[in-house]
């Protein structure tokens, strides 16, 4: 069973978010986070529980980016995709560090369908 750590901090797409992975797959165990501070506290918590981390990156608190270098600074992580609804993924002049993914809003099952597939290639 694949294991996600979903953090976005708008209830209604993590909701539907959650709705589509199951739909995908049945037995994923998706565990939302609507900050980032939720967020970090379930990873300080559970550790390496998670198998993939989606996280938005327009939140309140820190942008996804910053929230997935605090997550790799408690475990490294590698398995962890950014959600943005930026074209192109320059926002604040910031690049995606190597080891993580990107995946354009919206986001539909065939997105999610890949992202899970880039989960399971890397636990492999």
């Amino acid at each position: 069973m694949t294991t996600v750590l979903l953090v976005d901090d708008s209830k209604f797409t993590c909701n539907r978010t959650i709705e589509m992975l199951r739909e995908i797959d049945p037995d994923v165990n998706v565990i939302p986070a609507y900050l980032p501070s939720k967020a970090l506290e379930l990873v300080q918590s559970q550790g390496s529980t998670y198998d993939l981390a989606i996280i938005d990156f327009n939140m309140p608190e820190m942008n996804g980016l910053e929230l997935a270098e605090k997550i790799r600074a408690i475990i490294p992580y590698e398995r962890i995709v950014i959600l943005t609804a930026s074209s192109a993924f320059t926002t604040h002049s910031q690049t995606i560090p190597e080891g993580m993914h990107f995946c354009q809003k919206p986001v539909n099952e065939e997105k999610l369908r890949a992202v899970l597939q880039f989960q399971r290639r890397i636990s492999a």
